[in-house]
């Protein structure tokens, strides 16, 4: 009898020849579990392709998220660059104030397109 099929051992009949023949009810039910199992193993892999699925939508969304942040602060970068000027002059100035009202980032930009 070998030990790794204690079931199989169990249900078996010994012939004179000395092979276990296996009733058919026996092998019907193994079959039937394992019909169930591999069942439950494609629900598995389905559930983890879901997951995996997921996951990398959110993978995608996040660096695109962060594309968008980058170049947001690049666009920074560039209106700082053009209000410091070639000369290299303070450009607290012309950020803070023009005539009486607050510089914003369209205005910044308005005035690029008029100097570059």
């Amino acid at each position: 009898m070998t030990t790794d099929t204690p079931r199989t051992d169990a249900a078996a009949i010994r012939c004179a020849c000395s092979t276990y023949v296996v009733p058919s009810e026996f092998a019907r039910e193994l079959e039937r579990e394992n019909a169930a199992l591999l069942l439950e193993v494609q629900d598995l892999e389905l559930q983890n392709n879901a997951m995996r699925s997921t996951s990398r939508g959110k993978e995608v969304a996040k660096n695109k998220k962060l594309e968008r942040e980058n170049a947001a602060l690049r666009a920074d970068r560039d209106r700082l660059d053009w209000l410091e000027g070639e000369d290299g002059q303070s450009w607290t100035a012309k950020w803070y104030y023009r005539g009486e009202e607050w510089i914003t980032r369209a205005a910044i930009d308005a005035a690029r397109k008029e100097k570059p």
